[in-house]
């Protein structure tokens, strides 16, 4: 599910795998012309996690031939909400929140996504 994102014409497609505990998830976001976001976007876990385990996630970000790295967080335990997160390779590291500007301004057929593998509550 996505928070603070409206698609519009865009894509979003997630899938997962729950084997017993185990859960492996993959996201994909296309951006659309009519694609558009408010406050702080995050998607929500397929499965609740464990409530012990602090995840993180790989995510990606890619525009035309380029890609950046980032990761998305749950970030509280036995939240289900993950926020993808950019690293700024300018500011030496500095982490941010991902918005309708960061890490870059977003616009049609830029591509965010995250996969993981955590334990399910």
């Amino acid at each position: 599910t996505l928070t603070n994102w409206a698609i519009g014409n865009g894509a979003f497609v997630g899938r997962y795998q729950q084997l017993g505990k185990t859960v492996h998830f993959m996201t994909t976001l296309t951006v659309g012309s009519t694609t558009s976001y408010s406050g702080t976007p995050y998607i929500t876990a397929p499965v609740a996690p464990n409530a012990a385990d602090r995840n993180i996630f790989d995510a990606s970000f890619q525009t035309g031939g380029t890609i950046r790295g980032g990761y998305a967080q749950a970030v509280s335990a036995g939240d289900i909400r993950m926020y993808p997160v950019y690293a700024d390779t300018a500011s030496l590291g500095t982490w941010t929140n991902v918005s309708s500007s960061v890490p870059y301004s977003w616009s049609t057929g830029m591509i965010l996504r995250i996969t993981g593998t955590y334990e399910a509550a």
